[in-house]
């Protein structure tokens, strides 16, 4: 099992404008970057460590990093920086 994560973009579904980079956990059987390429060849969704359930659709690395999922990333990791993998 690998504990690397995955970030990707919330889209207001209002305005269409992306909010933020999420990080995407990893499940049991894949890390977060399989998760995200799984939702976006499927058109499925995926759940952040914040709560937030989105499809992937956009360059994470052009939005600021969720605060939330940025803090509760790096708790689960013990302190470690850096993991994710840019979809």
């Amino acid at each position: 099992m690998s504990t690397q994560t995955d970030r990707d973009v919330e889209v207001d579904p209002q305005a269409g404008e992306p909010r933020f980079a999420h990080i995407v956990p990893p499940s049991p059987d894949c890390d977060g970057a399989t998760l995200i390429t799984r939702a976006r060849v499927t058109g499925g969704t995926v759940t952040a460590y914040c709560g937030w359930t989105f499809t992937p659709s956009n360059d994470p690395r052009r939005f600021q990093t969720c605060e939330t999922c940025e803090r509760m990333f790096t708790m689960a990791t013990g302190g470690a920086t850096g993991g994710w993998i840019d979809a």
